[in-house]
C-alpha cells in the first residue's frame, strides 16, 4: 500500500525579493521576464509519502510563452535536498557559483526548466561538475491559473527511505538555456544584469533552508 501524503512544510517566501543575493540583479530586458517576474517564489508547500517528496512552488507568475513541453518557461528551478543521517554531500550548487546556506549539504539535486529535467546525487559534484546523474525521474505538474509548479520526487531518487522527517530543502531560481543563463553587469535581451557571470551567484530568488517535519 502506498503511504498517504502528509504535510512536511508550509512556508511563505517574501514577495518581490527576486533581485539576487546582492539585491541589485535585474531580469533580462525581454518583457517575458520584466513584466512577469517569473523567478519570484512566494510560497513552498511540501508533503511526504514514505520516502517520496512532493514540492509545490507558488510563484509571482507562471509563464509559458514559448510553448515549453513542461508547461513553464522564463525560469529554471534548482532544488537541493539534504537527506537526514546521510554522509557526504556537497556544499556548492554546481554551475551557479553559489554555496548552500549555513552548514547544509545536498545529497539530491534537481534542475528543471521548460525543456530539460535532470537530477543528480552529490558524487563528484563541484562548482563546475553537476555530480552523478540518474535515478528515477521526477514528475512535474503546472497549475498556471494558481501560479504553481509542483515536483514529485519518487522515493527511489531519495534513497528509498521510510520517512523524510529531518530532511532539509533549499530552492533557487534563475533561467537555463543550454546552461544557466548569462549574468552581465548590465541586463541584455537574453542575460540577467547586475553582476559578473564568471564569479557571482546565478540565483535570482532563494528560499530559506526548510526543515521537513
Amino acid at each position: 500500500m502506498v503511504p498517504a501524503w502528509r504535510e512536511l512544510a508550509d512556508v511563505d517566501d517574501p514577495r518581490g525579493d527576486d533581485h539576487g543575493p546582492t539585491g541589485h540583479y535585474t531580469y533580462p530586458l525581454a518583457p517575458g521576464w520584466r513584466d512577469h517576474h517569473p523567478a519570484d517564489i512566494e510560497h513552498v508547500h511540501a508533503w511526504g509519502a514514505g520516502g517520496a517528496l512532493r514540492i509545490a512552488l507558488r510563484m509571482h507568475d507562471v509563464v509559458s510563452q514559448w510553448n515549453p513541453p513542461q508547461g513553464f518557461d522564463h525560469v529554471a528551478f534548482t532544488i537541493a535536498v539534504e537527506l537526514p543521517g546521510a554522509t557526504g554531500g556537497s556544499r556548492v550548487l554546481p554551475l551557479q557559483h553559489a554555496p548552500l546556506p549555513g552548514d547544509m549539504r545536498w545529497h539530491y539535486r534537481l534542475r528543471a526548466n521548460g525543456w530539460s529535467l535532470a537530477s543528480f546525487n552529490a558524487t563528484g559534484a563541484s562548482d563546475d561538475n553537476e555530480g552523478q546523474a540518474g535515478g528515477p525521474a521526477p514528475d512535474i505538474r503546472v497549475d498556471q491559473p494558481n501560479r504553481t509548479v509542483t515536483f514529485t520526487l519518487p522515493a527511489g531518487a531519495l534513497g528509498d527511505r521510510a520517512s523524510l522527517a529531518g530532511a532539509r530543502l533549499y530552492v533557487t531560481t534563475w533561467d537555463y538555456d543550454g546552461g544557466y543563463r548569462a549574468l552581465a553587469p548590465r541586463a541584455q535581451p537574453g542575460a540577467f544584469g547586475g553582476g559578473d557571470g564568471a564569479r557571482d551567484p546565478l540565483v535570482m530568488d532563494a528560499t530559506d533552508v526548510i526543515v521537513l517535519h
